[in-house]
Parts: structure tokens; sequence; C-alpha cells
């Protein structure tokens, strides 16, 4: 696997809330399953999944984290119609929430973002890569392992999977690039086409008919 770091342009969100950015999240997270039976809901799940999103863009790693970033930000948080909601929710909503759903639905979105973001014409560069999930290791289980594809221009993850036993990276790529292409083909002013760059480990037949099953072309590094 390539060990070349890359130091991504990331987005953060510090003392400015935007209206629209969290309309958008709200309306995008609504999609995720809710676990919640629908007597006694207060709030849309879509809302409450914002809070985290918000949060972790701002640099919040634990539930504690984004319960102290939502306390500190209470007024700028009504203002723009999220409603407040305690720690043991987020606790709560933090644990139960469909992982992978909810994966799923952030890298949609931020297909949809970088697609919208490029010009009318301009090709899309992405990258593909394996890497084990931060803190994923337990005593009776190797870590989990996950294909991503990612943006080169802002190093945001575009999609992910994890590698089954069967096919390793190079048999979960072809699903996986499929899913992102079809989400950037999919935006208003779809770029103009998406070069795939990949290291050695994805030189095969599997990965590169992926690629050529997606339309883009691709630069082995």
């Amino acid at each position: 696997m390539n060990t070349t770091t890359v130091k991504p342009r990331y987005v953060t969100v510090r003392e400015r809330i935007d209206k629209s950015l969290v309309d958008l999240l709200v309306s995008e997270l609504s999609a995720v399953p809710d676990y919640r039976h629908r007597r006694g809901r207060r709030f849309g799940l879509g809302q409450m999944l914002a809070y985290v999103a918000l949060a972790k863009l701002s640099g919040a790693q634990t539930t504690a984290d984004i319960a102290r970033w939502m306390a500190d930000r209470r007024d700028a948080l009504k203002a723009v119609g999220l409603p407040m909601f305690s720690y043991k929710t987020a606790l709560r909503v933090s644990r139960r929430t469909d992982a992978g759903a909810l994966d799923q639905v952030l890298c949609r979105l931020a297909g949809r973002v970088v697609g919208a973001r490029a010009a009318p014409g301009e090709v899309v560069t992405v990258a593909v890569d394996g890497k084990e999930l931060t803190g994923s290791i337990r005593r009776d289980a190797p870590a989990v392992r996950l294909v991503s594809v990612w943006d080169h221009a802002t190093g945001v993850t575009l999609g992910q999977t994890p590698v089954g036993s069967k096919g390793g990276e190079q048999g979960a790529l072809p699903g996986l690039l499929a899913q992102v292409a079809d989400v950037l083909a999919d935006t208003p002013g779809a770029p103009g086409g998406i070069v795939v760059t990949l290291d050695a480990n994805f030189c095969g037949d599997p990965a590169l008919a992926a690629v050529a099953a997606a339309r883009a072309d691709w630069v082995v590094k």
C-alpha cells in the first residue's frame, strides 16, 4: 500500500453556523433509517445527526466532545432551527444509529458536493486505497480493513466499503467505484470525467476492469 502522506484541505465549521448547510444536512440525513419507535419522538433523526456531523466537522472526537460543542453553541444552533437535546440522547443516537447507512448517506452527499463544485467539463481525480479502520482492533477479531475512494482536491472520502474474505481489496472495488461514479454523474453540471489513481495493490484485472466499467481513466502511482 502506498504510504505517501497527502495533506488534505479540510472544510471545518468553527464559530459561524451556516443555515443552508444545516438545512442540507438535515434533509440528507433524514434518509438514515430511524431506529426509534414512532411514539415519543420529539426530534427528527436528521436534525439530531446534523449535530453530530457539524460537531465532527469542528473537530469533536467523542460523544462528550459533541455534547460540549452543542452546549457552547446553544443560541447559534437554535437560531438555525436545531432543537437542543441532552448528552444521554446524543449518546444513544451515536451508539444506535445504523453506522453503515449513515456512512452511505454522508459519502453520497460528499460526492454530490464534489461534483457540483467541479467546473463544467472538469475532470475529477479520485484515489483508491486500502486502510485499517482506526480503533477497530479487538482481542477476538482482527482490525476492520476498508477500501476507500477519496477526492484528491479536498481529501474528502466519497465512498468506502469493508474488505471481504473473497476477492480482497480488488474484489471490493467494482461496486464501490460504480457507486461513486453514479453519484458524480448525477450531479447538475456533471464533471467531464473521472481519473482514478491506484497503487500497486490494485494493479490487477478486477480493479482495472472496475475502472473501465466506471468509464474512468486510471493512473498507477
